[in-house]
C-alpha cells in the first residue's frame, strides 16, 4: 500500500473516531481581543436600553420608588438571599466537594456569583475556575468545569419546573386580569417546549449512555464533527453527560431540591420588593414574569451588571402581562438595584475570607 494512501486512511480514522473524553479535542480559546470586544457590545446595549427607559421615566421616580421599600424588608430579603447561597453551596458539596469545609464553599459561591452576575456577557463564570483554586487542592479544570455545568443544568431544571407551575397556576386559577390571546398562546408552547426540555434533562441524568452515543450520532449525521468548534461542543457535551450519568439518584433529589431552594427564596425576595414599591399583579404573573426575565437574563448580551439590558426585558414583559410603563420601569429598576447591592456586600465578604484563608494558609 502506498504511504499517500496509507495516509488518507489514516486520517479519515481519525475523523470518524467519535469524541469524548479519551479523545479530547483543542480547546476553544477567546483572544483578549474578542473579550473586550464583546463587552464593549453587550455595555453599548446597556446604554442604548438605559436611554430608552428614561425617556419613559424620570430619574425622580425611580429614587421614589426605592424608598417605598421598607427596611424590615430589605432586611428580611438579605436574610433569604443568604440562606439562597447556603442552597448553592451545598449543590457544590453534594456534587464534587464533599471534602471541602462548607464556609469556604458559602465563601466561593458569594465572590463567584458577584463576578458572573456584575462582569459583562457572562465572562464572570470564568471566575469559578480562579476561585475553586483557592478552596481546593486537587482542582482540575476538567473537574471544575464538570461540577460548574452540572450544577447550571440543574439551576435550569428548577426553573423551566417553576415556569411551568406558573402556567398551571394561570390556567386552574383564573384571576380578574385576562391575558391577551398571543400571550397565552406563547405560553403554552412555552410550557411544551419546557416539558420537553426537563424530558431530555431526565433522560440525561437516568440515561447517560444513550444520550451521548445518540449525541455522537445525530453529529456525525451532520457532518458536524470535523468542524473545530463543534468538535469541542461535542466533546464537552459527553462529558457532561457521562458526569449525569454517574449522578446517584439520591444526588439528583438533593441537587433538584437545592437549586429549586434557590429560585424560590430568590422569587420571594423579588416578589417582597415590587410589592411594597407598587407592581399590583397576581402572584402567578409576577412569577411567569421572573422566570423570564432570569431565562433572558442568562444569556451573554448583558453589559455591566445588565444594567439597562435586564430593565428593558423585565419592562417588555411585565407590560405584557398587564403592568403599567412607569411601574414596570420603577419596579425592575428598584428591584435590580436592590439585589446588586446584596451581591456586591456578599461577593467582597466572600472574596476577602478566600483571601484571609489563603494568607493564613
Amino acid at each position: 500500500m502506498s504511504p499517500v494512501k496509507e495516509q488518507s486512511m489514516a486520517k479519515e480514522k481519525q475523523e470518524n473516531q467519535p469524541v469524548g473524553p479519551e479523545t479530547a479535542a483543542p480547546p476553544i480559546q477567546m483572544s483578549k481581543k474578542a473579550i473586550w470586544k464583546k463587552a464593549l457590545v453587550t455595555c453599548s446595549i446597556s446604554i442604548i436600553c438605559f436611554f430608552i427607559l428614561f425617556m419613559f421615566i424620570d430619574v425622580k421616580e425611580v429614587i421614589s420608588s426605592l424608598r417605598k421599600i421598607s427596611i424590615s424588608i430589605i432586611a428580611f430579603s438579605f436574610l433569604l438571599y443568604l440562606v439562597s447561597y447556603w442552597f448553592r453551596a451545598w449543590k457544590f458539596k453534594v456534587l464534587f466537594d464533599n471534602h471541602v469545609p462548607m464556609n469556604n464553599l458559602i465563601a466561593l459561591v458569594c465572590a463567584h456569583t458577584m463576578a458572573s452576575s456584575i462582569l459583562p456577557a457572562r465572562t464572570g463564570e470564568l471566575t469559578y475556575f480562579y476561585f475553586r483554586k483557592k478552596v481546593s487542592k486537587d482542582h482540575t479544570f476538567a473537574n471544575s468545569l464538570a461540577s460548574l455545568a452540572v450544577v447550571r443544568i440543574f439551576d435550569l431544571a428548577a426553573l423551566l419546573f417553576i415556569f411551568l407551575v406558573s402556567i398551571a397556576l394561570i390556567t386552574i386559577f383564573p384571576t380578574r386580569l385576562v391575558l391577551p390571546e398571543p400571550i397565552i398562546a406563547v405560553l403554552l408552547a412555552s410550557g411544551i417546549g419546557i416539558a420537553v426540555i426537563i424530558f431530555l434533562l431526565g433522560m440525561c441524568v437516568m440515561r447517560g449512555k444513550v444520550m451521548a452515543s445518540a449525541l455522537q450520532k445525530l453529529m456525525g449525521f451532520l457532518h458536524l464533527n470535523k468542524s473545530r468548534i463543534f468538535k469541542w461542543i461535542e466533546q464537552k457535551g459527553v462529558e457532561i453527560i457521562t458526569t449525569l450519568d454517574s449522578i446517584t439518584k439520591k444526588q439528583v433529589f438533593v441537587l433538584f431540591f437545592a437549586s429549586l431552594m434557590v429560585w424560590v427564596g430568590n422569587f420571594i425576595v423579588g416578589y417582597l420588593i415590587v410589592k411594597d414599591i407598587g407592581l399590583l399583579l397576581p402572584f402567578s404573573f409576577i412569577m411567569i414574569g421572573f422566570v423570564a426575565t432570569t431565562l433572558a437574563n442568562a444569556l451573554p448580551i448583558h453589559g455591566f451588571a445588565s444594567l439597562g439590558s435586564l430593565e428593558g426585558i423585565w419592562t417588555i414583559i411585565f407590560v405584557a402581562l398587564g403592568a403599567p410603563e412607569k411601574i414596570a420601569i420603577s419596579t425592575g429598576l428598584g428591584f435590580h438595584l436592590v439585589v446588586i447591592a446584596f451581591l456586591i456586600i456578599l461577593g467582597i465578604s466572600g472574596v476577602i475570607y478566600l483571601h484571609w484563608k489563603k494568607d493564613k494558609e
